[in-house]
């Protein structure tokens, strides 16, 4: 079986020797609404009012980014800003957000489930993205509607036009990353996703334990965690599998109201977030101060060797 580490170390707000010039990252949920309803999301806010959400005003969006961007360039020569959801191509202003974040100096990433990324999309704003990641958890119909990774009509992605979109970005793009999410659950942790991966040959491909406590129905035991890796094993050089340890408080994350909020409570037996104060009103730096965030942790993710251990022979 393929070993995850379940290390829980403690960090601190500055960077750790050597990794100043790493590319740090920040994911900027834009929106809470998707046209899918996977069971185990864990992009929820209770926001309400859609109008609320920052990306609305293009003013705020750009004291957000160059908030952002200031304080986390501080200590490090390149950030990401990853995009995502919710679903991030079906915000409002959603091409124009792109646009601003490429001219204050970020690098942009953009995590969607595929659906709605079109040839306009990947002629004219691809060009922008440094990584692009999608969703995908099942290769089946059947699958992706137990997942929940369909319309309200029923209608799931079409894997081979996946394909063909990827193809086309790459060829646009030459230097875009391609990198597939995988959210291992209840429903598809013996599913076989070979095919997907041999016609996206992505340069990445993040597998994910899905987090117990968003909903305790989708949750699987480790041995089952383990099954997929080990059915998957031939993909251990592109494969950076993160279990719940992992996962719990190792990113940046900005919710639509434009706050700092993080998962640490998930740790626990009590669901939910911590929020820190507007980052449009204190500013980023001030903002951050309440945000529990394990520096190492979150470098130990972009560590293949360590995340994948040692494999049964």
């Amino acid at each position: 079986k393929i070993e995850v580490p379940m290390e829980n170390k403690k960090s601190n707000h500055t960077p750790m020797a050597n990794d100043a010039k790493k590319e740090f990252v920040v994911n900027y949920h834009m929106n809470e609404f998707c046209n899918y309803s996977c069971e185990y999301c864990y992009a929820k806010w209770g926001i309400g009012d859609l109008k609320k959400e920052i990306h609305n005003d293009l003013d705020k969006v750009e004291i957000l980014l160059n908030s952002l961007y200031g304080f986390f360039s501080k200590n490090h020569e390149s950030v990401r800003l990853n995009l995502v959801g919710g679903e991030p191509s079906l915000t409002k202003n959603f091409k124009a957000i792109i646009k601003i974040a490429h001219r204050i100096g970020f690098k942009i990433g953009l995590v969607t489930n595929g659906s709605v990324i079109d040839e306009d999309f990947i002629v004219n704003y691809s060009k922008y993205l440094s990584v692009i990641g999608f969703s995908i958890d099942a290769v089946s119909k059947e699958v992706m509607k137990k997942i929940g990774r369909a319309t309200s009509s029923g209608r799931t992605l079409n894997i081979d036009l996946l394909a063909k979109k990827i193809t086309q970005l790459r060829l646009h793009s030459p230097g875009i990353k391609i990198k597939i999410n995988t959210v291992v659950n209840k429903n598809n942790f013996s599913h076989n996703l070979r095919s997907l991966l041999y016609k996206a040959s992505p340069d990445k491909w993040k597998v994910f334990r899905v987090l117990p406590n968003v909903n305790p129905d989708s949750k699987i035991t480790d041995d089952q965690y383990s099954t997929f890796l080990e059915n998957h094993r031939e993909f251990s050089h592109i494969m950076f599998p993160e279990d719940n340890n992992v996962m719990v408080g190792s990113y940046v994350m900005v919710d639509p109201l434009g706050r700092f909020f993080d998962n640490t409570c998930f740790d626990s037996q009590d669901a939910g977030y911590i929020y820190s104060s507007q980052i449009t009103e204190v500013g980023a730096e001030e903002a951050f101060k309440v945000i529990n965030f394990d520096q190492e942790k979150f470098w130990m993710r972009y560590d293949n060797e360590n995340l994948i251990g040692k494999m049964a022979s």
